[in-house]
């Protein structure tokens, strides 16, 4: 399904690319884990491991197929509304392979958002998303928005549900209502999910699914051809080939 999504053709201000590829290369002495993380920059996503598999997760919306509300609660909820300033940003910046620069790495043009900005008290904070294994400065564009959009979304939620959670998997969404949190529906991306028991109101022991919860939204993961930036052709030297 991963595969599929990564196939899907995207429109660019002229022609057009597929969502997402993988194009790099790595030394064997480097470690696993940061190959692993160099691969998966090129989706934008991550990997879970769950019922002695693993499962990767693009960063591509997935519609929700599970609503939850009072009645499948088996605890309170716990409602963080804000992220913390150190983890907050409101632009992004980072380097990628360009070809025309012999794949040397290039910045791709910065992402800022005025809005964002406004709300963090006119001070523009970057982070830093390189793309080692993105050859195409669209492709990082769009990456970086998405980003930048998911950290913007700051609302959590920890909670404890019935089995009704049980079919849910980290990186799957879920809708909440909840009418005292003004949740109607509202869509939350599953961040960590696992299984315990505590008892039933009989005393009788009971499964129940733990789950941490953060909001998305499809609009995190919408990009319009208005929204590319054009990046100035390679050719940082003149070094015969």
């Amino acid at each position: 399904a991963v595969a599929n999504t990564c196939d899907e053709s995207v429109t660019l201000d002229s022609g057009s690319e597929n969502r997402f590829t993988m194009n790099g290369t790595f030394q064997v002495d480097q470690t696993p884990k940061s190959i692993l993380q160099n691969m998966l920059s090129a989706i934008g996503g991550h990997i879970v491991y769950s019922n002695g598999q693993f499962k990767l997760v693009s960063a591509t919306y997935k519609t929700p197929t599970v609503t939850l509300d009072e009645s499948n609660l088996r605890s309170g909820l716990t409602v963080n509304t804000r992220v913390s300033k150190k983890e907050l940003f409101n632009a992004v910046k980072g380097i990628y392979s360009e070809p025309e620069n012999k794949y040397q790495p290039q910045d791709y043009p910065v992402l800022t958002n005025a809005s964002f900005e406004a709300e963090d008290n006119n001070e523009r904070n970057y982070a830093e998303f390189n793309f080692p294994f993105t050859t195409s400065s669209q492709t990082c564009q769009r990456l970086a928005k998405i980003q930048l959009l998911k950290a913007r979304q700051q609302i959590t939620v920890v909670a404890t549900f019935d089995l009704n959670a049980f079919e849910l998997n980290v990186g799957d969404t879920v809708q909440i209502t909840n009418s005292r949190m003004g949740f109607s529906n509202k869509t939350f991306e599953v961040a960590n999910w696992n299984i315990s028991v505590q008892s039933d109101n009989d005393g009788s022991p009971a499964l129940v699914v733990n789950c941490e919860l953060r909001e998305t939204a499809s609009q995190v993961y919408d990009f319009s051809t208005g929204d590319y930036s054009t990046v100035s052709s390679g050719k940082a030297t003149n070094l015969t080939s």
